[in-house]
């Protein structure tokens, strides 16, 4: 049984690195939601939203950091934080 779930895991895994490659360009603004909704998929998730995260999650700044507000690719609470960049671009904290 376990060997089943591992092939399906495999399995799902190299379809999903598949349509990556001949779907994603990199775009972050254009393509985060749906790359993410399709790697939930991959490891067995009924997808990003239905399992009750949030794309685009507005986070308050504090003071020190300027106020305002920024927003967050995808929080699934407590989860994880998704932070996206675009193909090829280091992440770097913002100055």
């Amino acid at each position: 049984m376990r060997a089943n779930l591992n092939q399906t895991r495999e399995a799902l895994l190299q379809q999903f690195l598949d349509w990556s490659a001949e779907n994603i360009t990199g775009d972050e603004k254009g393509q985060a939601q749906i790359f993410l909704d399709r790697l939930f998929q991959a490891f067995g998730q009924r997808g990003s939203l239905d399992d009750g995260g949030t794309a685009e999650m507005r986070i308050r700044k504090s003071t020190e950091d300027g106020g305002g507000t920024s927003f967050a690719d995808y929080v699934w609470k407590p989860i994880v934080l998704i932070e996206m960049k675009k193909r090829g671009k280091a992440g770097t904290p913002e100055t």
